[in-house]
């Protein structure tokens, strides 16, 4: 292109390319901010109008009447805090993250279920304060189980439940598969010991509170602000 047409039609005919390209980016990356702001208000809108048809966010009804069976109920809770210095804490896959002290200790919380008039017809479902439940765990409680004898026959394979509030900060390194391990920098027997030993207090603690009472009653809760750690546009619906 010749130099005097250049200077008479202003940029270039690359350098416009460039801007017209460049301008459209910007026009586009503009469109899903906007986009992005406006769904996230009104995720917020929704938000606030539940808040206000809820004032009260711990306002529970009850669903089932105070009539039919009564139940065996017991609960325990045990210590299974593991090792934490100079292991990896479970939860965000980071390498970096790795435990140089205790700021709370964590539990496992064990709650029975059984019949009173067939006592052997329970379950026990068992929550850890840790990233999940476990195959590995989970095989050490129900191996435990069977090792504390003739009492604790009734607890086996079809009535043990083990899982996990998914915290992100406890000791890791006590996973059974693979990719977990890796994260957690390996595998620690103290850690996964831990673990296993205070679910079995916890168990052997809610046996042994086994107490008949009333009618169990199911209850309808509404908690609000209390996850705010996720997408409002995603799980705010």
């Amino acid at each position: 292109m010749p130099a005097h047409y250049q200077r008479l039609g202003g940029t270039p005919a690359p350098r416009r390319s460039i801007a017209a390209v460049f301008a459209a980016l910007s026009f586009f990356m503009l469109a899903v901010l906007a986009v992005a702001q406006l769904s996230s208000g009104r995720s917020q809108e929704k938000l606030r109008i539940k808040n206000a048809e809820h004032p009260n966010p711990f306002s529970s009804k009850a669903r089932a009447s105070t009539t039919g069976d009564k139940y065996l109920i017991g609960v325990g809770k045990a210590d299974i805090t593991g090792p934490v210095v100079e292991i990896n804490f479970a939860g965000y896959a980071s390498l970096g993250q790795v435990g140089s002290g205790l700021r709370q200790r964590i539990y496992s919380r064990a709650f029975i279920v059984g019949e009173v008039s067939n006592p052997n017809n329970r379950f026990v479902y068992l929550v850890l304060d840790a990233q999940s439940g476990d195959t590995a765990v989970r095989f050490g409680i129900l191996e435990g189980l069977q090792a504390l004898g003739s009492g604790y026959s009734m607890y086996g394979q079809p009535n043990v439940a083990v899982t996990g509030t998914h915290q992100h900060s406890g000791p890791g390194a006590w996973f059974n598969y693979l990719l977990p391990q890796v994260t957690s920098l390996g595998f620690s027997q103290q850690s996964y010991q831990a673990i296993v030993d205070g679910a079995l207090l916890s168990i052997q603690r809610a046996h042994e509170s086994l107490t008949e009472v009333g009618f169990l009653v199911s209850l309808s809760l509404s908690l609000l602000l209390l996850l705010l750690t996720r997408s409002l546009a995603r799980f705010g619906h």
